[in-house]
């Protein structure tokens, strides 16, 4: 009997064996088909991630081409706009003899009103003296505007306007 405990001793080792292989054989096959779906769902990330990509570089290209044009517009442009010196000068000129009579009459238009009514004229006078501030809205006349002007510049009470309006 002693043999025969050996020789199913045996067996039951060699079964073992075979149904470890088999576990073996079978964690193995499962972790390679757990690889291989890991790896088609990061290749198929890859393939979108690359069309992604293809489409990103052909917006920046066409951008860049955009951004080439509207460059060359602008270019072109500004050489179109260059103010020649003698016409820098003038400009600078103009500019200074506005902001000195601005300075010795007092007298700030508003532009945009003047722009929009040619026969008109609105602004305020500033009388730093009397600290003062008188508006006016009238059609062009240089001769009311200088009398308005000039009554402002009136000495006497220096917080209160002449009455003779």
């Amino acid at each position: 009997m002693s043999h025969n405990l050996k020789w199913l001793d045996n067996i039951k080792m060699e079964f073992e064996a075979v149904c470890h292989e088999l576990d073996e054989a079978i964690d193995r096959d499962k972790t390679r088909r757990e690889l291989s779906k890991k790896q088609t769902a990061l290749e198929s990330q890859i393939q979108q991630e690359s069309k992604l990509n293809e489409n990103l570089k052909n917006q920046l290209a066409d951008l860049t081409r955009r951004s080439d044009d509207v460059d060359k517009v602008c270019n072109l442009i500004k050489t179109r706009l260059n103010i020649a010196d003698s016409d820098k000068n003038k400009l600078e000129t103009a500019r200074e003899q506005y902001l000195l009579a601005k300075e010795l009459t007092g007298i700030r238009l508003d532009f945009e009103y003047c722009a929009k009514h040619p026969n008109k004229a609105k602004g305020y006078i500033k009388n730093q003296q009397k600290h003062l501030l008188e508006s006016f809205d009238m059609d062009i006349n240089s001769d009311a505007l200088w009398d308005l002007v000039a009554n402002l510049f009136v000495t006497g009470d220096e917080n209160w306007p002449p009455n003779n309006k």
